[in-house]
């Protein structure tokens, strides 16, 4: 054997090792390599299919985005054209109504009398109004009782001229309407033509509950309500006469300021405030007797005569005696329906045997359809002689002039509906009624006719409260 082989076979055992070491290392590296190599191509995958996933939810944004846009744009048209729509057909409307106003202006309304009903009429008319008044100013009637005890009237008057801003006023003092013709009136040598006339005249009760005839001007008549609550104060007893609403207010009022004074209130009937539920005469007796108020029921009273500082009365049944200071009569209530009843007004006005003019059930004169009769001068059940019933009338009787003035002659009939009337029985005690039922009793019911009271002269104070009225009265002279 040559001696190359022998050294080269005594070397082949460490070669071999460090050939299997290489290959192991190899193998090793390789394995690595493939490692890495899946891992980062599993790391593409991975970050291959989020920015898929990425770019499907941009998409999917994207497409959100538009339809979200697509809809705004869609909503913002719809609105834009309702929107249009709405504001072609509102000036429409309030062009129709502002030419209705315009025809209606050409037309002229004649009305006479300043109370509820006549100022409520004159006020919400849209035609050529002209208001004929006793007085230059509207008084809240139901709150005079109270004024006359502490003489505090200021607050329940307002001049016409505020009140009815959109009418003619004619101030006739104490004279009556003279004569009432088929398109005129006529009083104190001054004619006035009409296309419909309104007769609101009210009713007459004793000073001061309604004014005199020298109480023409606001100042006057706030100075006969400070002389007669001076002339209570001073007196060391009264009596009332007569047992309505009126009177019973006045005597609550009375007592409840100077309690330590007797006070009378005596009426013909067998109870008090005889036109209300029994319930309600029932509550109001009990607590004027409570007050200290003597009730005298069921009987007449009969002047006796002076003897001294005192007025003598007697009762007609009983034959009792009362001897009083100061007297206050609060019945015998009188409609104001003198005018007409000569020449030819006879024709066109019927009166009942008490006086008051009847009416058909639309409230029109029974012999001419252009007059209408409201309030206190008409015929109508005795409930219904109230303020409220009043203002309820005036509604109708504006409803009805509109109507016939738009060309439509058929009317509707006039439902008066349940009566709703309060009694304060002095400042923190009263009933209130609706229809039959006592609803209410206690210290809610004078406060409630507070606010009532403000309310009302606040009211008068203010021209106009909704927008299309004052829209087509702007019209009106444009579109005449």
């Amino acid at each position: 054997v040559p001696p190359e082989v022998s050294t080269r076979s005594d070397t082949t055992p460490k070669t071999t090792m460090r050939l299997g070491m290489m290959a192991q290392t190899t193998g090793r590296n390789h394995a690595r390599a493939w490692e890495r190599n899946k891992e980062d191509a599993c790391k593409e995958k991975r970050s291959h299919g989020k920015g898929i996933q990425r770019n499907v939810g941009m998409v999917r944004k994207t497409r959100r985005t538009n339809v979200r846009t697509q809809a705004v744009a869609t909503q913002t048209w719809n609105l834009a054209v309702l929107t249009s729509v709405v504001a072609v057909a509102t000036w429409k409307a309030v062009e129709s109504y502002g030419r209705k106003v315009a025809e209606r202006k050409k037309k002229r309304v004649v009305v006479v009398g300043s109370g509820f009903a006549g100022v409520r009429v004159a006020r919400r008319l849209q035609s050529d109004v002209t208001l004929l008044a006793k007085r230059d100013y509207f008084e809240f009637t139901p709150g005079v009782a109270h004024a006359m005890v502490d003489g505090t009237h200021k607050q329940l008057t307002m001049k016409l001229e505020k009140a009815v801003p959109n009418a003619n006023v004619e101030i006739i003092g104490n004279n009556d309407v003279v004569d009432v013709e088929d398109g005129y009136v006529h009083v104190q040598g001054k004619t006035f033509a009409y296309d419909y006339l309104v007769l609101a005249t009210g009713s007459t009760y004793t000073p001061p509950l309604k004014p005199s005839k020298i109480e023409e001007r606001i100042h006057v008549r706030e100075r006969a309500f400070r002389i007669c609550a001076e002339a209570l104060k001073d007196a060391s007893n009264v009596l009332v006469i007569g047992g309505g609403v009126a009177g019973v207010e006045l005597a609550a009022s009375f007592v409840s300021r100077y309690p330590q004074k007797k006070v009378y209130l005596a009426d013909e009937h067998d109870r008090l405030l005889y036109k209300l539920p029994r319930e309600a005469s029932i509550y109001a007796e009990k607590r004027l007797r409570e007050k200290g108020v003597h009730l005298v029921l069921g009987e007449r009273i009969k002047s006796r005569g002076m003897n001294g500082r005192t007025k003598g009365f007697e009762c007609t049944t009983s034959g009792d005696t009362i001897e009083v200071e100061t007297v206050f009569f609060c019945s015998g209530k009188k409609p104001n329906s003198e005018f007409g009843k000569l020449g030819p007004g006879e024709t066109l006005l019927e009166w009942n045997e008490k006086g008051y003019i009847r009416v058909n059930e639309c409230l029109q004169s029974t012999r001419s359809g252009r007059i209408f009769v409201l309030g206190d001068v008409r015929e109508k059940q005795e409930r219904e002689y109230i303020a409220g019933q009043a203002e309820r009338e005036a509604d109708y009787v504006v409803k009805c002039i509109h109507r016939m003035l738009d060309g439509k002659e058929e009317l509707p009939p006039f439902r008066p509906g349940a009566v709703r009337l309060s009694v304060a029985l002095g400042p923190s005690d009263g009933l209130m009624v609706n229809g039959d039922r006592l609803v209410a009793r206690g210290m809610i019911v004078p406060l409630v006719k507070q606010v009532i009271e403000r309310w009302t002269i606040w009211f008068l104070a203010k021209r106009y409260f909704d927008f299309h009225r004052r829209m087509a009265v702007r019209l009106a002279p444009a579109l005449a």
